[in-house]
């Protein structure tokens, strides 16, 4: 997976209630994020059941991927475009959520020959 040349790589950990906290970030020429409380409803509906299953999420554009508008509303907080997540999974457990992100002026995940 390609997490170098992203605006912003975080790790979101998940609460007992599903909602999360950033608690680790690498980010570029942007306003820090780290300790931000999330609420998340699709993690709160489901527990992270897809995820625990192997979900990964690849988004080289938030507005053409079929995203809720809840899950639209929360990236778009974040001004961001583009998104890459994948599960961290304890003990059988979901964790956490390593989530890389693009900004306007990067715009998509690809991959150089």
């Amino acid at each position: 997976m390609v997490f170098e040349n992203c605006d912003r790589v975080l790790v979101y950990q998940f609460a007992e209630d599903w909602s999360g906290e950033i608690v680790a970030e690498s980010v570029g020429d942007f306003p820090s994020v780290l300790g931000s409380q999330v609420r998340d409803a699709y993690f709160q509906e489901t527990k992270g059941a897809d995820y625990l299953n192997g979900r990964r999420q690849v988004a080289h554009n938030i507005y053409h991927q079929g995203l809720t508008p809840c899950h639209l509303e929360l990236l778009e907080q974040f001004q961001v475009k583009a998104i890459l997540t994948v599960p961290i999974i304890i003990n059988e457990q979901l964790w956490a959520q390593k989530e890389a992100f693009t900004f306007p002026k990067n715009y998509c995940f690809c991959q150089e020959n």
